[in-house]
């Protein structure tokens, strides 16, 4: 009888969020042709990545894009649409999972019904900050109508909601860049923990929330918006 041996373990790394978004080599010369990554910047493609040549040729950094490269990107197809730019570096979003998706409808469902028009409730749209455009689970913000249209600024939000299970790291991470653009309210609805995790009185000069409060099942978290009457969540009608 033939033994089989045991199948090799692999050495790949897990995938952690958040992941530089990787280039082809292709996309990189179109980008370089049109103008997006200047002609005259140095940089190279290093694994999918595209790296700035420092002054001196001994220091390298990530080639970081602004807000309307991004855009036109986009537009052009250079980049999926299941990206967000963070400071600059585009960044893939990871997949959702059954409990991710699940928690997303509930908040969603809840939301609309708990919400007024014309405040907006929106679900996975960017939102405009300086050198960096992230796209939150759900943003709540200023009436479409008093910005024109266009999308919402740091200014414009009252509260931002990630939904948080592969990249609770991640979304954790991003509290210095609310915080530093004055997003009033951050919620992590933290899926390992089972938790709601809710950031409130940013510090922008210190980048972080002097206010960190968390909430459990059978537990009530208020939304409070300016102009609006109270209104609270369940802690355990938004998780899975």
């Amino acid at each position: 009888m033939t033994t089989l041996a045991p199948p090799l373990k692999s050495t790949l790394p897990v995938p952690v969020w958040p992941i530089s978004h990787r280039y082809s080599v292709d996309e990189y010369f179109q980008m370089k042709e049109l103008g997006i990554i200047p002609f005259e910047q140095r940089t190279e493609l290093i694994r999918g990545l595209i790296i700035d040549i420092m002054p001196g040729g001994d220091r390298q950094a990530p080639h970081r894009f602004s807000i309307a490269e991004y855009d036109r990107m986009g537009e052009l197809g250079l980049i999926p649409e299941k990206t967000e730019l963070i400071r600059g570096e585009v960044i893939d979003k990871m997949p959702q999972g059954d409990n991710h998706s699940l928690s997303v409808d509930l908040l969603t469902r809840l939301l609309i019904g708990l919400i007024p028009p014309p405040t907006c409730v929106r679900c996975q749209s960017p939102v405009l900050m300086a050198h960096s455009m992230p796209e939150p689970d759900f943003s709540i913000s200023t009436p479409t109508s008093s910005r024109g249209g266009k999308r919402p600024t740091a200014a414009d939000v009252y509260v931002l909601i990630e939904v948080s299970d592969s990249t609770l790291a991640g979304d954790r991470s991003k509290l210095k860049l609310y915080a530093e653009n004055n997003i009033p309210e951050y919620w992590i609805v933290n899926l390992p923990d089972d938790c709601v995790e809710v950031y409130t009185r940013p510090v922008a000069a210190e980048q972080r929330y002097d206010s960190r409060i968390e909430f459990r099942r059978g537990q009530i978290v208020p939304i409070a918006i300016a102009g609006l009457a109270p209104v609270s969540v369940a802690v355990d009608s938004i998780l899975p």
